[in-house]
């Protein structure tokens, strides 16, 4: 096995760029007591109830900067496809940097 616990599925998903694989992982029981709370915006990409914002990253890159960059670019170009990969690179970035400390229940 890849990972541990896991098991692999009798398929996979194939792509012009991508091979899947699919696992299958039983379910894992939170430990956490509290609930945290996520909104999603522009300015601060996102804002947590405990209080964290996220919004620029350490180059000062923002999610409406990326964005405006988006939109300037022609829909297909390799400019236009790699500011698309700097779009989902920093949403995960951003996703990262969220405190998930005894964290149970996640609202939106």
């Amino acid at each position: 096995m890849i990972f541990k616990g896991g098991k692999l599925k009798n398929f996979i998903r194939l792509s012009k760029e991508n091979i899947t694989f699919m696992f299958e992982f039983p379910e894992i029981k939170s430990k956490g007591t509290k609930t945290l709370g996520i909104d999603i915006g522009l300015k601060d990409t996102l804002s947590c109830s405990n209080g964290q914002q996220i919004g620029k990253d350490k180059d000062g890159w923002t999610y409406q900067k990326i964005c405006n960059v988006l939109a300037r670019k022609k829909k297909g170009s390799k400019s236009f496809k790699r500011t698309q990969r700097h779009r989902t690179n920093f949403l995960h970035w951003c996703v990262n940097q969220i405190s998930w400390n005894d964290v149970g229940v996640l609202q939106r």
